[in-house]
């Protein structure tokens, strides 16, 4: 689930088709907030001490999910993922729920599942699995903007915003609702650790 430089630029010097390339840079946070959202769904079935099974079960957790998002609004704004529905959830639960990067990442910030104390909404909106995938989203954003343009690194503030709001129309990011708002600074930082590779 972690980016490598050395990789993404092999690929952008490799590009064939650069909207493709685009679309399959923004799958890799994509997936790592859908194991995001599972990890705190497994987080809120240990709160409630039973299995989630049915719509209402699903629509109980969107509720507190949505409740953690606005504990940790400023990270979770620069993120382009809306709150999925609960049908969705219960999808991403049986895809990914065995996986052993989900078991680990569940169990990393927890005592046997369960956290010490404080607010399950602040617990899990804070876990640190979220601010991995708002660098990912950020990394995504930098490689992209690179594929586009490999002078980016020199770009203005105003000429930058242009080329994120570009990829944003391009890939679709803006579905997730008026919440979403780039993350400008992490995607400069992002593309001046890949320019340095040029």
């Amino acid at each position: 689930m972690t980016h490598s430089s050395s990789d993404a630029l092999t690929d952008i010097g490799d590009i064939r088709d650069s909207h493709a390339f685009r679309r399959e840079t923004f799958s890799r946070p994509l997936r790592l907030f859908r194991v995001g959202n599972v990890v705190t769904l497994l987080d809120i079935e240990y709160a409630e001490g039973r299995r989630f099974e049915t719509e209402s079960d699903f629509e109980l957790a969107i509720d507190k999910l949505t409740l953690a998002r606005k504990a940790a609004y400023s990270l979770f704004r620069s993120m382009p993922y809306p709150v999925p529905a609960p049908l969705e959830l219960s999808d991403w639960l049986r895809d990914y729920q065995h996986l052993d990067y989900v078991i680990q990442e569940q169990r990393s910030e927890t005592f046997f599942g369960r956290f010490i104390s404080g607010d399950l909404a602040e617990n899990i909106g804070g876990r640190r699995i979220w601010m991995r995938v708002a660098e990912a989203v950020n990394w995504a954003f930098a490689v992209s903007a690179f594929s586009m343009d490999h002078r980016v690194g020199n770009s203005s503030e105003e000429e930058l915003s242009d080329v994120i709001h570009e990829i944003c129309i391009e890939q679709n990011l803006y579905f997730g609702g008026a919440d979403f708002f780039p993350d400008f600074d992490g995607i400069m930082k992002s593309i001046r650790a890949l320019g340095e590779q040029f």
